[in-house]
């Protein structure tokens, strides 16, 4: 619920500058990696947006992002699943850098919603403890029953059948 909360809250950033509102908006997880919807609204006469994102020794750089509407532009794209740093670059009669912002700060989902959790019940969670005590009593007397029928089984074919006297 305040995953669903902070999501609506930081839906549309201001960047600041020439900059309207950006987001990021996580489309699918995959284990490793995740495809992320990037928007921003500049300046409707601007000729091109482009994305940079990079971490420590990693960059990337986007050619550019498609115009969604008249001052608008959107890109999806996949990347590893990490909390990339986002700069927004425009390029047109004003071209401008954004600030820095990471994925997360513009709304992107990084890791996936906790689901229901299940709990595994074994039949003896079900039992009270007096009905287990007479389970486990039931259960030796079983035990003592089938060991008392071995010993008359086993002990019956060292007697002569003949006289009724065992054999030595």
């Amino acid at each position: 619920m305040t995953t669903l909360i902070v999501s609506l809250l930081l839906a549309a950033v201001p960047v600041g500058g020439s900059f309207g509102d950006a987001e990021a908006t996580t489309v699918s997880l995959g284990e490793t990696s995740m495809v992320i919807d990037l928007t921003v609204e500049v300046p409707e006469d601007t000729q091109a947006v482009i994305v940079h994102m990079g971490l420590a020794g990693e960059n990337m750089r986007f050619p550019m992002l498609a115009t969604e509407t008249a001052g608008l532009w959107r890109l999806r794209t996949e990347v590893a699943r990490k909390n990339w740093q986002v700069v927004f670059e425009m390029l047109g009669p004003v071209s401008e850098v954004s600030q820095p912002m990471t994925l997360g700060f513009l709304g992107a989902q990084l890791e996936p919603e906790p689901g229901p959790t299940t709990s595994v019940t074994t039949p003896e969670d079900d039992l009270s403890g007096e009905t287990q005590r007479w389970g486990y009593l039931a259960l030796a007397l079983a035990a003592a029953s089938l060991s008392a029928l071995a010993f008359w089984v086993l002990g019956a074919k060292d007697k002569d059948p003949e006289n009724g006297n065992e054999e030595e």
